[in-house]
């Protein structure tokens, strides 16, 4: 089940495992909310959602990734260093504008 990513409420997209995109976004703080689907230990499918603030910087690249947090059940963003992301992208489908400007490894 892929993630739903919205900033101040206005979702921005959806991504799956094994995927990764790039975003053009005004700078500024937003809250960010991830919002996914979980299975419960009885079985039962319900929805689960995370709010972070999140800052962007006018004029520069930041690279996230989202991983899971508070017990297995929900995702939150993390950053990630330019090397770090290069690194991972290796093994990800690129979707969005990533497929036209995907993030090549370095030399």
């Amino acid at each position: 089940m892929p993630l739903t990513i919205s900033l101040d409420g206005k979702k921005l997209l959806k991504l799956s495992k094994g995927e990764y995109t790039l975003l053009s976004l005004s700078s500024g703080t937003f809250e960010m909310k991830v919002a996914s689907y979980t299975v419960m230990a009885n079985g039962a499918m319900t929805s689960a959602s995370t709010k972070v603030p999140v800052t962007f910087s006018k004029g520069q690249t930041q690279y996230l990734t989202f991983d899971m947090i508070s017990g297995g059940y929900t995702y939150a963003p993390f950053t990630l260093s330019q090397e770090r992301a290069v690194e991972a992208v290796q093994k990800l489908t690129p979707v969005g504008m990533a497929v036209k400007e995907p993030i090549a490894p370095n030399p």
